[in-house]
């Protein structure tokens, strides 16, 4: 990190913006001190650099989530387009069963 702190964990979440959520993080000071987390929230603007373990492809799980993204948006596309009217016959049988 920035200020030369370093953090050791699973990488839990990432945003848009780099923002980072570590689990199981030990955060370890230029002082030589270790601080064991259960769950570490580190801002984009204090990350220097990520370092991934050799069996870790991050433009592979880049192109995965975007693409993952892209689909789920083309679905609620199609939902918004074509609406609750026409669902085939079973779907509607079971929203009106369900009472909607």
């Amino acid at each position: 990190m920035r200020n030369d702190v370093g953090v050791k964990g699973t990488l839990a979440d990432v945003d848009d913006r780099m923002n980072c959520v570590v689990d199981n993080a030990v955060r370890l000071t230029p002082e030589g001190q270790k601080q064991k987390l259960e769950q570490i929230y580190i801002k984009a603007r204090l990350i220097r650099y990520v370092h991934f373990p050799p069996s870790v492809d991050p433009s592979a799980l880049i192109e995965q989530t975007r693409r993952d993204q892209y689909e789920a948006s083309r679905h609620y596309q199609r939902l918004a387009a074509f609406g609750p009217t026409h669902l085939n016959k079973a779907q509607a049988a079971r929203a009106e069963a369900e009472g909607g």
